[in-house]
């Protein structure tokens, strides 16, 4: 990005994308922690990377807010293209999330191409 015009238009494109549009003139110390971290994302993402890391991104938040972070989450880098190297210890939020899955257990590692045919049972006993 060469100009501060362009950078202003990405970063509100980006807070657009994110879903934080009417909280984009707050201090971070009055956002919530799922805003906090949708803010952490819009941050990744503002340059383009091919690689994303995230490493329990959702692990202190409710629920819900969780959830919904997942699902808009998935969104944004299905939309943007990125790859994302997701870490948690979540069985239910990696068969959501995961495209491909390397899963670390005791007896070895192992390599799932297809996670979505995979069920809670199988993975738990790889771990």
């Amino acid at each position: 990005m060469s100009n501060d015009k362009e950078i202003r238009q990405k970063a509100e494109q980006l807070i657009k994308l994110v879903d934080l549009e009417e909280h984009s003139n707050k201090y971070p110390y009055k956002l919530s922690g799922g805003q906090k971290q949708r803010v952490a994302f819009a941050r990744a993402l503002i340059l383009n990377p091919d690689l994303i890391l995230m490493d329990e991104p959702f692990a202190a938040l409710d629920i819900s807010t969780r959830e919904a972070l997942q699902k808009s989450t998935k969104e944004i880098v299905t939309k943007m293209q990125n790859t994302v190297l997701f870490v948690t210890h979540n069985i239910n939020e990696s068969l959501y999330m995961a495209d491909k899955m390397l899963v670390l257990g005791k007896e070895g590692n192992y390599f799932i191409d297809n996670p979505k045919s995979t069920s809670k049972e199988e993975l738990k006993k790889l771990l």
